[in-house]
C-alpha cells in the first residue's frame, strides 16, 4: 500500500516576473490539489518495521478492542455528579479566560500577557 500525500499548490500562470499579464486579475490564481506519491519526491518507502516497531506485527486487534471496550463501560459506570460538576467548572474558567482574552485584545498593550 503506497501513502498519497495530498499538496496544495497555487497556479498562478497569469503572472511574469512579478507582474500581472495583460489582462491578468487576482481572479485568476486558483488553488489545485495535487497527489504525490512518496516515491516522487524522493522518499524511500520501505514496508519493513524498525526494530522498536517489531511489536506492532503480533499486536492482536480483536483483544485490544475489547479490553478498550470494556475500560469504556467501566469508566462509564464510574461517573457521577462529581465528575460533571468537575467538568462545568473546567469550562466555566475555559469560557472566562476565552472572555478575558477577546476583551483584552482591544487593548494596545494587553495587561492581562504582561501579567
Amino acid at each position: 500500500m503506497s501513502a498519497v500525500l495530498s499538496v496544495v499548490c497555487l497556479s498562478a500562470v497569469a503572472l511574469r516576473g512579478g507582474r500581472p499579464a495583460v489582462g491578468a486579475t487576482r481572479s485568476r490564481v486558483t488553488p489545485t490539489m495535487v497527489a504525490v506519491a512518496p516515491n516522487q519526491m524522493g522518499l524511500a518507502h520501505s514496508t519493513e518495521l524498525a526494530p522498536e516497531d517489531a511489536w506492532v506485527k503480533e499486536v492482536d486487534l480483536d483483544a485490544f478492542q475489547k479490553d478498550v471496550m470494556a475500560l469504556g463501560r467501566r469508566l462509564k459506570a464510574e461517573q457521577g455528579e462529581e465528575d460533571v460538576a468537575h467538568l462545568n467548572k473546567i469550562v466555566g474558567w475555559s469560557n472566562a479566560c476565552g472572555i478575558v482574552g477577546v476583551l483584552s485584545c482591544a487593548f494596545p498593550l494587553n495587561p492581562v500577557t504582561v501579567l
